[in-house]
């Protein structure tokens, strides 16, 4: 006789599908909650994924694009997420933090991400536990200040290399699709960013919905924001 197995995700699965079908007003603390410890599976999973070998199943393709395709996710979200899973393993306290529900994914993502070299990875390992007495009891956004400062001062520029390095990853790419549609896609610098978000909201704000016209997304005000500032110089 061999022992039955029951898999956990199984019963996962029925309790989602029994939430979505129910009419209840959630406890909105608690169900945040829930959904960052899916987080929490997700990563671990991921990573284990990745230590066994088992996103690397192509000569021709990398760990992340085997994710992307499992999961049905994009390439840039699968390399983060796996980026993400692999350095959790540098980081146990933080990883620690993030099984016992005390800190975020966007802030385990703060740090990973800014573990882009050894010497960064042994600099932020040296301030590990304060880091993440920040992540306990701060935003996301409060700890990326800690740790670029960090940062800055490990690099030894003040943050010029960093501000550099992101200017250099700019970039804006406007693709015909189908019955003249166009996709647009890219990454702007955070100057740039601050700029573009700045526009955007004060022409939605100038071009509000009218009542009796169709109520418009927020990514549509933004296509409509952008179209009108364009306008100007076309």
């Amino acid at each position: 006789m061999y022992p039955s197995y029951e898999d956990p995700l199984d019963e996962l699965e029925t309790a989602l599908e029994k939430v979505l079908a129910s009419d209840y007003t959630h406890d909105l603390s608690r169900l945040r909650k829930i959904l960052d410890r899916g987080e929490v599976v997700w990563l671990r999973a991921v990573g284990a994924a990745a230590r066994a070998g088992e996103l690397n199943t192509s000569p021709r393709r990398g760990p992340a694009a085997e994710l992307a395709d499992r999961a049905r996710m994009t390439p840039t979200a699968a390399a983060r997420d796996l980026s993400a899973a692999r350095r959790l393993d540098d980081f146990p306290v933080l990883a620690g933090a993030f099984v016992a529900g005390d800190v975020r994914r966007d802030h385990v993502q703060v740090l990973t991400q800014a573990a882009t070299t050894p010497e960064r990875v042994a600099m932020l390992q040296r301030y590990e536990d304060e880091l993440v007495q920040v992540a306990k009891t701060h935003s996301a956004r409060n700890l990326s200040t800690s740790v670029g400062r960090l940062c800055d001062a490990a690099d030894g520029d003040d943050g010029s290399g960093a501000a550099n390095a992101l200017h250099d990853k700019r970039g804006v790419y406007l693709s015909p699709a189908f019955r003249g549609m166009g996709v647009l896609n890219g990454q702007l610098d955070p100057e740039q960013t601050e700029h573009v978000i700045t526009a955007f909201e004060h022409r939605m704000t100038q071009d509000p919905d009218l009542p009796g016209e169709r109520k418009r997304t927020r990514p549509q005000r933004r296509a409509d924001a952008l179209a009108d500032i364009c306008r100007w110089y076309s």
